[in-house]
């Protein structure tokens, strides 16, 4: 692994070798702009043949060098599966670059750092360069100069784009330095096994090390595949069929490997060197059962065929898939666009042409006075105020940023579901609401068919509840569902916050009956860092003198709460004997409050039964103040594993998040922890 090492302190002192024309030709060119182009150019390209070839370098298990064909400044390394690279060393150049800044923990365009991941102008990409045994890294960088800007972006070991074009952060150096070949300083090829690259550790004062890569001529692996493959590089076939390559092989016995439902055979050679392989694709009935395990089982889509030679292999493969030519899926420059073409989805609910609602496209902040009546596509950071809250009939907001990003909406009070027995429909996507305060309230005489909010953000303050029904009438709401969402209790002082409240307040008669089927999934509800919030998702009741009561379908999923300590049951109501209650996979922090916070508590009387099924799944919990528990209260029979110190979640041993920003409500998991919580 030395040779790795190597190249790590190489890359890491040293611009990769951005080499072009000699410095005496660039002088005499200097004042024509049509050469400094044809000359950056010309440095890219080199720099971009210099970043494969080290890519090939520092991840080459997969396939061997056949043998080197230097040409002046070039070499051309052919290797076993056929394919070349070019190694330019020697030239010098100059060229604007962007600037690297002066705190950057690598002083070069493009580096490694000392963990093995691609460094661009000093900041660490996610990307892995350096490859472990038995695993490759994650591609490499291609350079390009567009409208006077540098961007980059990044591709596999077999050169498919992984990430698309982006700039370059920073603007090119105002004055013209010398960057040329500052890696390479020699290549000697006079050992026929070897190939010896001698590079610069430090250019300024001339020293160097080698890296020493074999060369094994003879041992080839190329399948021909000539027109047979589309414009992915797939070799198509349809169900239950047979595909026959040739495949050149010399230097060793061919091994195979297939996806699973998939099977391959490869005959001895009819002429020399030349042995066919055979593809059969599965029938048409396991065709999707075989695509379907391989997800499950991570297999690959590669029909691979490998030569060994002692300790070297040579390695080609073939991609291959069911099914001719896919049409290619539609792109929208915006959700309206999708809209007008297919119609789109929001949680369990389509909107499209045939909906017969009023639909607006909105391109710049503006004020609603009138009640707001249709679905409204709002542009990526435009501003919609509503000064009418009183819904007229359905309001659908839709952030129109087909990649999801948000639009906000302000409020002067909170919504209202419409009068006149009309089935409300209040549903957004990718909106951030202004306004800190209750967001919705259902009145007495009034219906909601859907409360949908997904990817939004909504901000109470002191002691304000996201929705209150608690004045409706029995049955009122049909479907709630918050999913992808964030829920911010701004509060600057300890309270409660409910999301869901139907309790009645005290001293009114008001005993609500809530059928509604809740989703609630993949949410982050978080208080402030200095206070936790004693809250509640779903209220009913308030003690046996007001008994509502829920039964419906509610199930609660992948949240992450941060110091929001329900106290009181994160959950809280009378069962009638129809609900279903789950909670899983959620994860729960307080730094702040000393209460022992439960998920559901089971307001029993002697009226109100149990809910048919209540589950708990892989909840987990941290804090250094407070303790968890399962119910409030164990009911005496049919809840026997909760007896005891059955009902105690044991707390985590360590804090699963790695970082925390209460400002901008990021919270940062553990490895560990990465199934548990919002997944984001």
């Amino acid at each position: 692994m030395k040779y790795i090492k190597s190249y790590l302190f190489l890359v890491l002192t040293a611009a990769l070798a951005l080499t072009g024309c000699k410095q005496d030709d660039l002088q005499d060119d200097v004042d024509a702009l049509a050469n400094r182009v044809a000359i950056l150019e010309e440095q890219v390209k080199l720099l971009n043949e210099n970043l494969e070839t080290i890519s090939f370098v520092l991840n080459s298990e997969n396939k061997t060098i056949q043998s080197v064909t230097p040409s002046g400044n070039a070499y051309t390394l052919t290797l076993s599966n056929g394919e070349t690279l070019t190694l330019n060393i020697g030239v010098q150049g100059s060229i604007d670059v962007p600037e690297i800044p002066e705190d950057a923990e690598y002083n070069s365009l493009i580096s490694i750092s000392e963990d093995g991941y691609w460094v661009i102008r000093g900041e660490k990409t996610g990307h892995k360069a350096v490859g472990q045994p038995g695993a490759n890294g994650s591609g490499y960088p291609e350079f390009r100069v567009n409208d006077g800007k540098w961007q980059v972006r990044f591709l596999s070991d077999d050169g498919e784009v992984t990430e698309n074009w982006a700039d370059v952060e920073g603007t090119a150096n105002a004055s013209i330095g010398e960057i040329g070949d500052q890696l390479i300083a020699g290549v000697d090829t006079s050992d026929p096994t070897r190939l010896t690259i001698t590079y610069y550790t430090n250019y300024s004062e001339g020293t160097t090390e080698e890296v020493s890569l074999p060369i094994v001529p003879g041992l080839i692996c190329q399948i021909v595949t000539e027109d047979l493959l589309d414009d992915d590089g797939y070799l198509q076939m349809e169900a239950g069929t047979i595909q026959t390559l040739s495949v050149k092989i010399s230097g060793g016995t061919p091994q195979l490997t297939y996806p699973s439902g998939w099977r391959a055979t490869i005959e001895d050679p009819e002429s020399d060197g030349v042995y066919e392989l055979t593809i059969y694709s599965p029938a048409e009935d396991a065709a999707t059962a075989s695509a379907q395990s391989r997800v499950s089982a991570n297999n690959t889509e590669d029909v691979t065929v490998r030569v060994q030679s002692g300790m070297y292999w040579a390695v080609d493969k073939v991609k291959v898939k069911i099914g001719s030519d896919e049409p290619v899926e539609p792109t929208y420059s915006s959700v309206y666009e999708k809209y007008q073409a297919e119609g789109i989805t929001i949680g369990s609910y389509t909107l499209n042409s045939e909906s017969g609602m009023n639909v607006t496209e909105v391109t710049s902040d503006q004020t609603i006075s009138d009640a707001p009546s249709g679905a409204y596509f709002i542009n990526e950071g435009v501003t919609v105020t509503f000064s009418n809250v009183n819904i007229k009939d359905n309001l659908i907001l839709i952030s129109n940023s087909i990649d999801g990003g948000k639009a906000k909406v302000t409020v002067n009070n909170t919504f209202n579901a419409a009068t006149g027995g009309i089935e409300t429909n209040l549903i957004a996507q990718n909106i951030e609401f202004t306004r800190e305060g209750l967001f919705m309230q259902l009145a007495a005489g009034r219906k909601i068919e859907n409360l949908i909010l997904d990817g939004c953000k909504v901000t109470m303050g002191n002691s304000n509840n996201l929705f209150n029904g608690h004045q409706g009438d029995d049955d009122a709401i049909e479907n709630i569902e918050i999913c992808n969402s964030d829920i911010h209790f701004n509060q600057d002082k300890g309270g409660g916050g409910r999301i869901l409240n139907f309790a009645p307040n005290t001293g009114s008669t008001d005993n609500n009956v809530v059928s509604a089927n809740i989703t609630f999934k993949n949410n982050i509800i978080y208080g402030n860092q200095t206070f936790s919030i004693n809250g509640a998702l779903l209220t009913t009741t308030l003690n046996n003198d007001y008994p509502g009561s829920y039964k419906g379908s509610l199930l609660v999923e992948n949240n992450t709460f941060v110091n929001y300590a329900p106290a009181n049951g994160l959950v809280r109501s009378k069962m009638d004997n129809a609900a279903t209650i789950k909670i899983a996979n959620c994860l729960f922090w307080d730094g702040v409050s000393s209460s022992t916070v439960r998920m559901v508590n089971l307001e029993i009387s002697s009226d109100i039964g149990l809910p048919a099924s209540l589950a708990f799944e892989n909840i987990k919990c941290y804090s250094s103040t407070a303790s968890y528990q399962y119910l409030t209260r164990v009911p005496s029979s049919g809840y026997d594993q909760y007896q005891g110190g059955g009902n105690t979640i044991t707390e985590e041993s360590e804090d699963p998040f790695s970082n925390m920003n209460f400002l901008t409500g990021t919270f940062t998991k553990k490895a560990a922890y990465a199934n548990c919580g919002a997944q984001r």
